[in-house]
């Protein structure tokens, strides 16, 4: 009678064990679902190439890979040779590193990254107080403007072949599939990052 009852009594006490496990893995698997799925090869692939194509500064080749090809260079077409010069030097010197694996999502995917760029005020800032020390330093003419000009493309020169602030922003980029093919959409963070926007 007592072996019986401590052997219901056993298998009574593995039981609820068992069924404590099987809660506990169902919702491990619940919450995993949404952000632990495994990733398609194809959506890690564009993750990583746009990661290159930043640290390249290949901005067509960025656009192309965001979803719906936002243009990520009209608005510097109509700066002056200083400006040019600024965001030239911006993108070829953009730095894109994982800050984290690419994850699965309920809809596709993610990827954490950190992105570096010139910090386009402070250097800006730079520019305009080297230009103005360097046309305190000209004679007289009677064009100033194109001579303001000339300074302000030289000290631009001046100030982008040394050290020059950075920034770094924290970016989560999500990956979707559209039309049989895998796209980043070009959010917030992640434009702002390209554009030198706060």
């Amino acid at each position: 009678m007592k072996v019986s009852l401590l052997f219901s009594r056993l298998f009574a006490f593995l039981g609820g064990m068992l069924l404590l496990a099987g809660i506990v893995v169902c919702f491990w698997f619940q919450g995993g679902a949404k952000d632990g799925q495994r990733v398609p090869r194809e959506a890690a692939e564009t993750s990583q190439e746009l990661m290159q194509a930043i640290s390249a500064g290949r901005m067509e080749q960025v656009s192309s890979l965001l979803y719906g090809n936002p243009s990520l260079t009209s608005e510097q077409e109509n700066l002056g040779p200083a400006g040019k010069l600024l965001w030239e030097a911006y993108w070829s010197r953009l730095t894109c590193t994982p800050a984290d694996v690419c994850r699965g999502t309920g809809t596709g995917a993610k990827q954490d990254v950190t992105i570096t760029a010139i910090d386009l005020d402070s250097t800006w800032a730079l520019v305009e107080s080297r230009a103005s020390q360097l046309m305190e330093a000209q004679d007289g003419t009677a064009d100033r403007e194109a001579l303001a000009r000339q300074m302000l493309l030289r000290a631009a020169q001046e100030v982008l072949a040394g050290d020059v602030p950075t920034v770094s922003r924290n970016v989560t980029w999500n990956l979707v599939l559209r039309d049989g093919q895998w796209w980043v959409l070009p959010e917030k963070t992640l434009s702002a990052a390209l554009s030198g926007k706060s």
